[in-house]
């Protein structure tokens, strides 16, 4: 595939990591601009939504500069691949982001994350409607008011550099209320605290970053209303984990190793709730 990559005009190609649905992801150089290039796989990336994200994202940059924008290679935003006998890869560029992860341990990061999710929220509100799903993560239903998310914010898809904070992975990028983001970056925290060594990581790093989303945005969701949504977002995976035929591909793909630590974090999580 890295030959059909630096056909593309991508160049000091080297991949930095993978996953289920993004087969790979590279450090690259494209014009002299350094640039991070996901290979994402077609069979569980719809390409007309890749395309009407990247128009969000595009749309987004700029007028937040918080946000790493899309970048054409060999003309388009979308290239196919052919990567061997298997199905075609969607190729896409993006701005590379500097930096390294903010330290959810650190009050000051996890506010900091919190004002940084307030501002993405209300850049995407001032988009004007597209046509996207809603957020996979959480069963369909109405919550009440709606506008587009990031679907996975949490410390993994943003980078500091100095005073210079920098977001990514809109792949999840859908239509929900805003507690569906904030419960789902809490989530995550949790998911790691919870099959970690330090359980009093999640405590903090929810006060910090509730705190910090509430001073950029004036308001945040009452803990009760977060802790429904969290304790829904455990009972899905439960679900999923029971039918693996009716989950997400993410789940649906997993290792059996990756579903017993799943099943581990969801005995726990329903011992500490019930």
């Amino acid at each position: 595939m890295e030959e059909d990559l630096a056909s593309l005009g991508l160049r000091e190609l080297r991949r930095i990591a993978g996953g289920w649905q993004s087969l790979a992801v590279y450090e690259a150089r494209l014009d002299g601009q350094r640039v991070a290039v996901k290979a994402l796989d077609s069979r569980l990336t719809d390409r007309g939504d890749l395309r009407v994200r990247l128009d969000v994202l595009s749309s987004l940059a700029t007028t937040s500069d918080i946000v790493c924008a899309p970048v054409t290679a060999g003309g388009r935003l979308v290239n196919e691949v052919q990567a061997g006998e298997a199905d075609p890869v969607h190729v896409v560029a993006y701005e590379f982001a500097e930096g390294d992860p903010p330290d959810i341990r650190q009050p000051d990061d996890g506010a900091h994350m919190g004002r940084v999710l307030a501002e993405v929220h209300a850049s995407l509100a001032a988009l004007r409607p597209c046509d996207l799903p809603a957020l996979a993560a959480f069963p369909p239903r109405s919550d009440g008011p709606r506008q587009l998310l990031h679907g996975d914010f949490s410390s993994k898809n943003l980078r500091v550099a100095g005073a210079r904070w920098r977001l990514f992975d809109f792949d999840d990028c859908g239509y929900g209320p805003i507690e569906l983001d904030l419960a789902n970056s809490l989530y995550f925290v949790l998911f790691d605290s919870l099959t970690g060594s330090d359980h009093d990581d999640y405590r903090r790093f929810r006060a910090s970053f509730l705190a910090g989303y509430r001073d950029r945005s004036g308001t945040v969701p009452t803990d009760a209303v977060l802790d429904r949504l969290i304790t829904r977002r455990v009972l899905a995976l439960a679900s999923w984990l029971a039918e693996p035929d009716t989950a997400p591909p993410g789940v649906r793909t997993a290792s059996e190793e990756w579903r017993t630590t799943l099943r581990g974090f969801v005995r726990r999580y329903l011992g500490t709730v019930t």
